[in-house]
């Protein structure tokens, strides 16, 4: 067991498996998902605007491969990261956790964007198109992109995150314009 203590001065004892959701290790682990979300953000659309066909540095296909891992390391991590309910009780059952976190938009996001059929496709499609495929295929990453907006706290940041949204939004039509032009 350790023990912590909490925003209200209270000792909690956490079984060794649980994360305390404000631990500074996972503030930590938050900012690092965000930095790697917001460089895939910028990288994907890239990816499929241009037709790198064979010139794609493997540093790029390396990092995917890195980030993908760390996705998946994200997602087992949130099963046993600790909540606020709406009392603002933190949870720290495991059950409970692993069930909160399956029900929320957050799990099917995370699970939808790390499945690696990007990668597997392009490894397995030989033709010209390889690269088409990929391109339609990695767009729905950038749904991970929602995720900030649950480590975004605060009437400013809720403003900043509706502004985000749209500029999104606008990214993803002006980016499929030039893949359906090239058809």
């Amino acid at each position: 067991m350790i023990k912590r203590i909490s925003f209200m001065g209270q000792k909690i004892t956490y079984p060794w498996n649980i994360i305390p959701y404000k631990s500074k290790a996972r503030v930590l682990w938050n900012r690092i998902i965000v930095a790697i979300i917001l460089y895939e953000l910028f990288w994907y659309p890239i990816a499929c605007t241009f037709d790198f066909k064979e010139k794609w540095h493997p540093a790029s296909f390396i990092f995917e491969i890195v980030s993908l891992v760390i996705f998946l390391f994200d997602i087992i991590l949130n099963c046993f990261t600790t909540y606020s309910n709406e009392n603002n009780e933190e949870i720290i059952n495991t059950k409970m956790i692993m069930n909160h976190y399956v029900k929320t938009k957050l799990f099917i996001i995370d699970v939808f964007t790390t499945f690696p059929l990007p990668e597997i496709l392009l490894a397995i499609v030989q033709s010209n198109d390889r690269w088409t495929v990929y391109s339609l295929t990695v767009l729905p990453r950038m749904l991970r992109f929602f995720k900030i907006f649950n480590y975004m706290h605060g009437t400013i940041m809720k403003t900043l995150a509706k502004y985000l949204k749209i500029c999104l939004v606008f990214f993803l039509i002006v980016i499929r314009v030039p893949l359906s032009i090239n058809v």
